[in-house]
């Protein structure tokens, strides 16, 4: 349960970055109606 745990902070770190990238890259795309 520990290393489930461990595996599971080392994975939503990189993950949650991820994501915070994304959404900074779609905020600079200009949208087109």
């Amino acid at each position: 349960a520990e290393l489930n745990m461990f595996i599971k902070g080392m994975v939503k770190k990189p993950l949650q970055e991820g994501i915070e990238k994304i959404a900074d890259a779609l905020a600079m795309i200009p949208y087109q109606d």
